[in-house]
């Protein structure tokens, strides 16, 4: 028998056991981090804050979809949803002026939500960004990521966010559609309608 006949089971085999110790690793590594930010969270005595989300309505909020919670950790705050009854995809994710889910009046219609007013922009900068650029909208979080059964469990980290008390009293809102963090082509990350909302309190 020649020799590498017999040693053709070992190649596989090695070659296997590396591909998987290696995507082992990378889920560890992912799972730590993450692990690791809530474990920074709860040394520092932060439970966090939830926040309930229903859906927005022209008249008024809807069906509640579930909660948000957020927590401080070493790296900024840490929003995780555990929400259900969402369109899949990808969603504009963003924390907004004001401490309503109310709608408002524009143009003759009700609006879902109005009254959140904008994107909270404290730095009065007027140009949104994304959740990574010092010169756009505070406000601007990560894409939120919903999952094709309608549910919503991954956490978005806003780096540029330290504090609880920067976020009370603002609207936590989903919007329909994604955000390409950038007012071109279309301005606020080309999302759409308001869709949920909650206040963070």
């Amino acid at each position: 028998m020649k020799l590498s006949t017999l040693l053709l089971p070992v190649i596989l085999y090695s070659s296997a056991t590396l591909a998987a110790n290696m995507a082992s690793m990378t889920d560890m590594a992912g799972m730590n981090d993450m692990a690791g930010m809530n474990d920074k969270a709860s040394m520092n005595g932060k439970a966090g804050i939830t926040v309930k989300i229903n859906e927005s309505l022209p008249q008024g909020n809807g069906k509640a979809l579930g909660t948000v919670t957020v927590t401080e950790t070493a790296y900024g705050l840490l929003f995780t949803p555990h929400l259900t009854g969402l369109v899949p995809g990808i969603h504009g994710f963003h924390l907004h002026e004001k401490p309503s889910c109310a709608p408002g009046m524009k143009d003759g219609k009700a609006v879902p939500a109005l009254a959140a007013g904008g994107h909270f922009d404290p730095n009065k900068t007027g140009v949104h960004l994304g959740p990574y650029n010092d010169k756009g909208h505070l406000g601007d979080l990560p894409g939120l990521v919903v999952n094709a059964d309608g549910t919503a469990t991954y956490p978005v980290l806003a780096p540029r966010l330290k504090s609880l008390s920067e976020v009370k009293q603002h609207a936590l809102m989903i919007h329909a559609g994604g955000d390409n963090y950038s007012d071109h082509p279309m301005p606020l990350g080309g999302g759409g309608a308001r869709m949920a909302c909650g206040v963070i309190e």
